[in-house]
């Protein structure tokens, strides 16, 4: 049965709408737009009264727009970047974690610049430049030049 959720990713301060299926894992999230959250949550209600909260006592709360994403709107456009940005920034610490023994996510420092391009850094963990330049190159054949830097 669909479900909706507010997801908040930790690469900015959008709060959207998503969509999956609890009976199949295998259908892939989706965005959905505040009417679409509504309607999903009343049917779900009415199918399920006993687990699932009265959307006329708590209703669907709306989805916030960070400023990173304002010219996005409440679109799957600023759905599919916010997602792709964490995605991003997820998978770039797996390619730290492939190059970097034993380093842990709290020395993985990353911050998203005006153009949400990926800065990545290292805290309190030995990084060579081997590893740097090693680094560098995975995330540049995974995501394209310019998406992710290395310090």
């Amino acid at each position: 049965m669909l479900t909706v959720n507010l997801w908040s990713p930790d690469t900015c301060g959008c709060v959207l709408h998503v969509v999956f299926d609890d009976s199949d894992p295998a259908v892939p999230v989706k965005f959905a737009t505040l009417d679409q959250a509504v309607q999903i949550h009343r049917d779900r209600f009415l199918a399920r009264p006993a687990t699932t909260k009265n959307p006329d006592l708590e209703p669907q709360p709306p989805a916030v727009i960070c400023s990173a994403h304002a010219s996005l709107g409440h679109t799957s456009s600023r759905h599919d970047a916010v997602m792709g940005e964490n995605r991003r920034k997820n998978i770039a610490f797996a390619v730290a974690q492939a190059n970097i023994p034993n380093i842990t996510p709290e020395q993985y420092r990353w911050n998203f610049d005006l153009n949400r391009a990926l800065s990545m850094s290292f805290s309190g963990v030995s990084v060579s430049p081997q590893q740097k330049i090693a680094i560098q190159a995975a995330c540049d054949i995974q995501f394209g030049p310019g998406l992710v830097a290395v310090s």
